[in-house]
């Protein structure tokens, strides 16, 4: 976690260009997504992850975005990033189900035991 919150938002901003996107009209969410596809969260000092875009906008917006734990039974928002969430408790419920709901191909995706193309085929949207 201390590695995590030393970056700056340059920093942030590299790694969400690593990151895979997914549209919001893709996997039902009010939100669009970014997975960590390629084993990211090894270098980042925090564990497997997701960071969803902090405004409902269509367009994908890279300066914009909170981290969520890939977790089977609770995806929780760090606490150093919960005072910057700007959705409602409904949209955040809504994205925790998703995680939950794909919980084995996130994890398989982070680690890249699953291909990007795997993962869309199998997902289940909200």
């Amino acid at each position: 976690m201390e590695k995590q919150e030393e970056r700056d938002d340059s920093s942030e901003f590299s790694i969400i260009e690593e990151m895979a996107n997914m549209h919001k009209a893709d996997t039902g969410l009010p939100v669009n997504i970014w997975l960590d596809a390629g084993r990211l969260y090894l270098d980042g000092g925090h564990g497997k992850r997701i960071k969803f875009q902090n405004d409902h906008g269509n367009n994908m917006n890279r300066h914009n975005f909170i981290s969520m734990t890939i977790s089977k039974d609770d995806p929780q928002i760090p606490a150093n990033e919960i005072s910057k969430v700007k959705i409602s408790a409904k949209d955040i419920d809504a994205i925790k189900t998703f995680i939950k709901n794909n919980y084995s191909l996130l994890d398989k995706l982070a680690d890249e035991k699953i291909t990007w193309k795997m993962f869309f085929m199998k997902m289940r949207p909200n």
